[in-house]
């Protein structure tokens, strides 16, 4: 009896953690969302301005993949859980950081 009781209660609080990472999530997405929208362009800049720096001649066809890359690093869910608090200057460094390492 005891141990359904248990089983209950840590079912309940896994469904808790469960959707508190999901509320989590879907709020970076928002913010990344926002982020894509409002500041795309400046992100497509960051990535052609690396691609400059170790010598490529940026093409549109190869700057949308690479751009689509980070987009894709960026929202694969790796990143720090506090980056929606971030100042914009540490944001765009750690974009920076994300940009070169997809050109590299």
């Amino acid at each position: 009896m005891f141990e359904d009781l248990e089983r209950e209660r840590q079912g309940e609080e896994g469904l808790v953690r469960r959707n508190e990472r999901r509320d989590e999530r879907s709020g970076q997405e928002r913010f990344w969302a926002e982020f894509a929208q409002q500041q795309g362009h400046d992100l497509v800049r960051c990535v052609a301005g690396s691609m400059r720096r170790v010598g490529w001649r940026v093409d549109p066809v190869e700057l949308a993949e690479l751009v689509q890359e980070v987009y894709c690093r960026v929202l694969d869910g790796r990143f720090p859980d506090a980056v929606v608090d971030w100042p914009a200057p540490q944001l765009w460094a750690y974009l920076n950081r994300i940009a070169r390492s997809v050109v590299v």
